[in-house]
């Protein structure tokens, strides 16, 4: 998914600043930049990929400090150029990336632009503007220079014209071939029945990627489409990323598809970690978790079972409503799930209910399989498959295994074949309290592991287990830096796990990584910063030098609600950000702070060029109660 730029080429006719020659500060009279963007075609069919040629001239006499743009995936977009556009009635071009959540990140370089040199750039121009209709089309370019001292700002403007002819549109679609990064951004359905016919193939899983991308970008029923083909294959490379989109994009009308996966053994870890994204990373969490647990449909009961223990938030309440389905819910299917996610936190009411159930279930040979799998699974141990040696067990015991036992079995299970058999092993060393917290050298280790789900698992057994500041400073910073976006997310699900892991987090929160400290931002915002301490961390983020913190700082600050009333200001000043989402991201902010004394701040952005950001700011101003 990162790196990923081939849509946009930064071809730069750069000098290498003089000998002796210093940049000097851009902003003086001196240092003037001159923006010029032109389409490389007359005119363009709806549905084909639009480019356009920017260049910057330095015609100061001072050699101007750039730097290059954020890698924004998907694909490439440039942050330091934005494109907004009006059609021939002057109605605002929806911009399609603000479509696609949790798309920054990135480093950045530094150029240095000497006088009278040049920088070009071609560019995808439907990366920033949806043409849905032919017309003549007026477009601002504007270079904005994200970062303070980058170069001062330059626009330019031009007209695009567009035409309907669907047959060029499609034999240029047909030349890109599977150039999804490219035919992503071209939001045409024409391209639907394409990228559909694409994922029921056998795409790599950067296509997988754009594909899901572009269908968002067409609309939420081609999605739908495009998750479903997916989650109806038995390959956890497929149904992963189909699962997480799903997720990550509220498209509750999953959920179905994930219950029927938790049935099947290949994917039932795939299922476990979509729920539980459901649950952690979004809404809903546990109080509408809770609502949805009253239902009598057994399938969607034993989802949410699967995901409550580790929902966030109100653990009790969540442990208390398995104990009392436990007491009251007869039918088989439900109560081996609900029993073996009681017995998987220690439980030993859900031990008892399982060996029970061996002994009363009148059952054909060979169908107590899972019964016997939950058992051997959360207590480590390896008894003969037979009830009466498992009730004599509980009789002698009580339920409670040895955890040294349990401990060898786990570690033991992380060199298993089996991904799911890796996960458990990892995840449920954090069940075995005081056992559990010899292992943590070993689980910060394990964050280092080549193997995705043994990372996962480490990072919640170092949250269950509460390691001492310093050893989950060092192991949360491994995993918020990690190569894959799903243990760099599970890092920070696992860090917000209860108040103790605050104080690591403030201390990941002065990182001079900035993806470190984005991630502690994002797990302070999970974790609703109980503490006033960090609340304030949160607060002073929010003027982080990287863009990518401040964002992700504002979506934690909003997530506080009227807690963060007092800094209601400092998130207000993200409203002159030049990037849309941050200021889309610090209009939500503020309507959940609800602070009424920034209202008069906002009401400019009801003019803002980007249709939504306008429409935030109406809906954060009837928030705010502000007419």
């Amino acid at each position: 998914m990162s790196g990923r730029c081939r849509s946009v080429v930064f071809a730069l006719a750069l000098a290498i600043v003089p000998p002796g020659a210093q940049a000097q500060s851009p902003l003086t009279d001196a240092a003037r930049l001159v923006l010029t963007v032109q389409p490389e075609q007359k005119w363009y069919a709806v549905g084909e990929p639009v480019y356009v040629v920017a260049v910057l001239r330095n015609a100061g006499s001072v050699p101007i400090t750039l730097a290059r743009g954020l890698d924004f995936t998907p694909q490439g977009r440039h942050e330091d150029f934005l494109f907004t556009a009006v059609d021939e009635q002057g109605r605002q071009v929806r911009d399609p990336f603000l479509t696609l959540p949790n798309r920054i990140r990135g480093g950045r370089r530094e150029i240095v632009l000497a006088p009278g040199f040049e920088a070009s750039s071609r560019l995808l121009l439907n990366q920033w503007c949806r043409f849905e209709g032919p017309g003549i089309y007026r477009v601002v370019g504007r270079r904005i220079g994200p970062d303070v001292g980058a170069g001062p700002s330059a626009e330019s403007r031009f007209e695009i014209e567009l035409r309907s002819d669907d047959a060029l549109a499609r034999t240029t679609q047909d030349r890109l071939g599977s150039d999804f990064d490219t035919l992503l951004w071209l939001s045409h359905p024409s391209l639907e029945s394409r990228f559909i016919e694409s994922l029921s193939r056998r795409p790599s899983s950067g296509d997988v990627s754009a594909l899901l991308d572009g269908l968002t970008l067409i609309d939420r029923r081609a999605l739908l489409r495009g998750i479903q083909v997916l989650l109806a294959r038995s390959d956890p490379a497929y149904t992963l990323p189909a699962g997480l989109v799903a997720a990550d994009r509220d498209v509750y009308e999953a959920v179905p598809w994930l219950r029927h996966l938790l049935t099947d053994q290949r994917n039932r870890v795939v299922a476990m970690m979509a729920l539980q994204r459901f649950g952690i990373g979004g809404l809903p969490e546990t109080r509408e978790l809770l609502s949805l647990f009253r239902t009598e449909d057994p399938a969607l009961k034993v989802a949410v079972a699967t995901a409550l223990p580790y929902s966030k938030g109100e653990r009790k309440a969540a442990k208390q409503a398995l104990r009392d389905a436990l007491d009251r819910d007869a039918r088989p299917e439900v109560r081996l799930i609900v029993a073996a996610m009681l017995a998987n936190d220690n439980d030993t009411r859900g031990i008892k209910a399982i060996v029970n159930d061996l002994a009363t279930e009148e059952k054909r040979k060979g169908e107590h399989y899972y019964h016997y799998y939950y058992l051997e699974r959360t207590t480590g141990l390896r008894l003969e498959r037979r009830p009466d040696a498992w009730q004599e067990w509980f009789r002698r015991t009580g339920g409670r295994p040895p955890n040294a036992e349990r401990r060898k079995q786990y570690l033991a299970a992380i060199e298993s074949s089996d991904a799911h058999e890796r996960l458990d092993g990892a995840r449920l060393i954090g069940r075995l309290g005081r056992e559990g917290r010899r292992t943590i050298p070993e689980l910060r280790q394990m964050l280092s592991h080549a193997d995705l789900w043994v990372r996962i698992g480490a990072a919640e057994s170092l949250a269950w287990l509460g390691a001492e500041p310093e050893s989950t400073v060092s192991a949360m910073v491994v995993l918020f830096a990690d190569r894959n976006e799903i243990a760099r997310t599970a890092g920070a699900i696992a860090a917000a796990f209860g108040r103790r892991g605050e104080p690591t987090l403030r201390n990941a929160l002065r990182s001079p990584e900035p993806a470190v400290r984005l991630r502690a931002a994002e797990a302070l915002g999970l974790s609703n910063a109980h503490d006033a301490a960090s609340v304030d961390a949160l607060a002073r983020a929010l003027e982080d030098a990287s863009p990518d913190v401040r964002l992700y700082a504002a979506v934690a600050v909003g997530r506080l609600g009227r807690r963060a009333a007092a800094h209601a200001g400092t998130v207000a000043r993200l409203l002159e950000e030049p990037s849309p989402p941050t200021r889309v991201v610090a209009l939500e902010a503020l309507g959940l702070i609800g602070n009424r004394r920034i209202v008069n701040q906002i009401r400019p952005l009801l003019n803002d060029d980007e249709l939504l950001v306008r429409e935030h700011a109406s809906r954060a101003l009837a928030r705010l109660g502000a007419p």
